[in-house]
């Protein structure tokens, strides 16, 4: 599900909190357990303002909501 046609899709938003925070825990040396790394890479940064392109599904695979939780 998309709400604007200028943002990701309401799933990156909560994979990328999780994977913000995952990577603050492992920064701060608390853990060194990582979530599914092609999760994180997809979940790590958001929209490069540069390039609108970068929000096309075809540029993406998004998970369920249940593959994200399961990862993370």
């Amino acid at each position: 599900m998309r709400t604007e046609a200028l943002r990701h899709p309401l799933i990156f938003y909560y994979g990328h909190t999780a994977t913000f925070y995952i990577n603050k825990i492992i920064l701060a040396q608390f853990s060194e357990a990582r979530a599914d790394s092609y999760l994180a890479a997809m979940f790590a940064v958001g929209v490069d303002e540069v390039s609108w392109n970068n929000l096309d599904d075809a540029h993406y695979d998004w998970p369920t909501g249940k593959c994200v939780g399961n990862a993370t």
